[in-house]
């Protein structure tokens, strides 16, 4: 209303994460209703009285619309660590959804999964076998070879910005899902990457800062089918 006391139809639009869960598929009618939730509790609870609520999928603004705030994301320097170190799944599907959106104007996996095999197509990486079907990697129809992975962090590592990216990784002995593994002085705190989990399937990728001959070594175990994860996890 002329006093801002009221609102006549909330409209929750767009992706949202409430309460992320870790280990799941992001469910964006599911999310987009708990926001509708959220919000309206808040507004109510402030005083602000809300005539009805509805959601939609469009990340467009409305015509005729006013833009009254805005409130920017984090970099993804920041927010990528929970990605990367706590291997949020929802969050990385969010980050695929929202990658389709800007490229394509569709959030959606498909949307996402285009535009990464597009930019890495366009940085020379050959994408022959790359199949994406989610921004998790929990779909066992994912493929993707070491040779992808590990010329894909080399780009990373060369980038402008390629070391706060670094930054985000999970670090042998010190954080993350290898906080307690790589204990051995030779790589404590020198190996930084991520890994992956699924049913049968152990992955390793990451770069190695040699202790002792200074180099970097990229590296990527994938492994497939495997009977037992944490001999898989040793041999990696």
């Amino acid at each position: 209303d002329s006093v801002g006391r009221a609102v006549g139809e909330l409209v929750v639009a767009g992706d949202y994460l409430v309460e992320g869960y870790q280990f799941g598929y992001y469910d964006a009618t599911t999310h987009r209703g708990l926001a509708e939730d959220v919000l309206f509790v808040a507004l109510e609870d402030r005083g602000i009285a809300v005539g009805s609520t509805r959601t939609s999928s469009s990340l467009a603004r409305p015509a005729g619309s006013t833009e009254l705030a805005r409130r920017g994301s984090a970099p993804l320097s920041v927010s990528a660590y929970w990605l990367n170190v706590e291997s949020h799944n929802e969050f990385s599907d969010v980050l695929a959804r929202h990658n389709g959106w800007l490229t394509a104007g569709t959030a959606s996996y498909d949307a996402g999964a285009d535009a990464v095999a597009d930019w890495l197509d366009a940085s020379g990486i050959d994408v022959t076998g790359c199949v994406l079907h989610d921004g998790s990697g929990l779909s066992h129809d994912n493929r993707v070879t070491p040779r992808q992975v590990v010329e894909m962090t080399r780009l990373l590592l060369d980038a402008p910005g390629g070391q706060a990216g670094v930054r985000t990784f999970t670090i042998g002995d010190v954080i993350g899902t290898r906080g307690s593994r790589m204990t051995d002085p030779d790589v404590s705190g020198r190996f930084f990457g991520k890994t992956g989990t699924l049913n049968g399937v152990i992955a390793t990728s990451g770069v190695l800062f040699h202790r002792h001959d200074g180099p970097r070594y990229l590296i990527s175990a994938l492994m497939n089918d495997v009977p037992d994860q944490s001999f898989a996890r040793s041999l990696q």
